[in-house]
Protein backbone atom coordinates (compact mmCIF):
# COMPACT_ATOMS: atom_id res chain seq x y z
CA UNK A 1 0.00 0.00 0.00
CA UNK A 2 3.02 2.78 0.68
CA UNK A 3 3.65 2.08 -2.91
CA UNK A 4 -0.04 3.21 -3.85
CA UNK A 5 -0.14 6.31 -1.52
CA UNK A 6 3.27 6.45 -0.59
CA UNK A 7 4.09 8.30 3.02
CA UNK A 8 1.13 10.41 4.67
CA UNK A 9 0.38 11.83 7.94
CA UNK A 10 -3.08 12.26 8.63
CA UNK A 11 -6.36 10.16 7.64
CA UNK A 12 -9.42 11.95 7.07
CA UNK A 13 -12.94 10.39 7.59
CA UNK A 14 -16.15 12.89 6.59
CA UNK A 15 -19.31 12.14 8.67
CA UNK A 16 -22.33 12.93 7.40
CA UNK A 17 -25.78 12.95 9.27
CA UNK A 18 -27.09 9.97 7.82
CA UNK A 19 -30.94 8.83 7.87
CA UNK A 20 -29.98 5.85 9.01
CA UNK A 21 -28.23 5.80 12.19
CA UNK A 22 -27.72 2.08 12.22
CA UNK A 23 -25.99 1.93 8.84
CA UNK A 24 -23.75 4.80 10.16
CA UNK A 25 -23.10 2.80 12.91
CA UNK A 26 -22.12 -0.17 11.01
CA UNK A 27 -20.34 1.99 8.85
CA UNK A 28 -18.02 3.30 11.86
CA UNK A 29 -17.59 -0.37 12.92
CA UNK A 30 -16.43 -1.73 9.90
CA UNK A 31 -13.88 1.30 9.60
CA UNK A 32 -12.73 0.25 12.88
CA UNK A 33 -12.22 -3.31 12.31
CA UNK A 34 -11.12 -3.68 8.88
CA UNK A 35 -9.81 -0.98 7.11
CA UNK A 36 -7.84 0.70 10.07
CA UNK A 37 -6.10 -2.37 10.80
CA UNK A 38 -5.05 -3.36 7.68
CA UNK A 39 -4.15 0.36 7.12
CA UNK A 40 -2.16 -0.10 10.10
CA UNK A 41 -0.49 -3.74 8.82
CA UNK A 42 0.31 -1.87 5.69
CA UNK A 43 2.28 0.43 7.23
CA UNK A 44 4.34 -1.79 9.82
CA UNK A 45 2.52 -1.01 13.18
CA UNK A 46 0.77 -3.69 14.91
Amino acid sequence: MMKETRQFGTLIMNAHDWDDKDAWINSLELFAKEVMPSLNKSLGYN
